[in-house]
């Protein structure tokens, strides 16, 4: 084929690739304001409303996740389409402002896109101004199911029952050992810190490496509005991701 072909050809599917992420960079602000709204309404209605529809959001966050996660691996890229870009593009940036993975997902795809000359700015729209209330929305929906007291709670059968101070006690050796000093003084005083404390024994004994999981926590998590609360959301992010990948390799799942 003519060089000058060649180089047409690679110029539409250059400008198909950019109008498609472009038009996906409008369609994740329009759904972000739809999703803060929803929650706004919510919380103005009733809390059975409101735990409701955060549920709803959680929900289209988590499934958002499998939709950019894909593009973080170079395997994918060897047969992705403008749309399949677009669709991953629209996922990280529906939710880049209040998921550091999905945010670092952007960036993956930024680079990506810049090596045939495509320009992606993750800078520009999809940025909620109050995107930190909606950070604290997604982490109360991650705890809405543990939001009785830890201490109400029963092990399961046939383990040793532990009083809620031996399990605070116990993971709180595992954040200190992780997390700078006044970081993990943060954590552990947080409100939530009971349910953390929780799911961290319940991830524990389930299999995983409690430790390991608290490394995914952002540094940025003692300026959440509920540090133990933000944590929550990361490890259980991180710990269902970890299950599912397992259960893609060979059908087990920690645990």
């Amino acid at each position: 084929m003519p060089e000058n072909e060649m180089a047409e050809i690679h110029q539409r599917t250059t400008a198909a690739v950019t109008a498609a992420i472009q038009a996906a960079g409008q369609l994740a602000q329009a759904a972000i304001e739809i999703r803060i709204a929803q929650l706004q309404r919510a919380a103005r209605a009733s809390e059975e409303q409101a735990r409701r529809i955060r549920a709803q959001v959680r929900a289209a966050q988590q499934a958002g996740a499998t939709v950019w996660r894909p593009a973080t691996r170079p395997s994918w890229w060897r047969q992705a389409s403008a749309e399949d870009i677009a669709r991953a593009w629209r996922a990280s940036t529906e939710w880049a402002a209040v998921d550091p993975r999905a945010q670092a997902a952007q960036r993956v795809i930024v680079v990506r896109l810049a090596e045939p000359g495509v320009h992606g700015d993750p800078q520009t729209g999809a940025r909620p101004g109050d995107e930190a209330w909606l950070s604290d929305q997604l982490d109360r929906a991650a705890m809405d199911d543990l939001d009785r007291p830890a201490e109400a709670r029963h092990d399961d059968a046939g383990e040793r029952r532990r009083t809620a101070q031996d399990r605070q006690e116990a993971m709180a050796v595992h954040v200190r050992e992780v997390c700078t000093a006044d970081r993990a003084e943060r954590v552990i005083a947080s409100a939530a810190w009971p349910a953390l404390a929780y799911k961290l024994d319940q991830l524990e004994r389930a299999g995983h490496d409690v430790r390991d999981l608290l490394r995914q926590v952002p540094g940025f998590v003692d300026r959440a509005h509920t540090p133990a609360a933000y944590a929550f959301r990361v490890v259980d992010d991180y710990a269902t991701e970890q299950g599912a990948g397992a259960t893609q390799a060979g059908g087990i799942v920690p645990g």
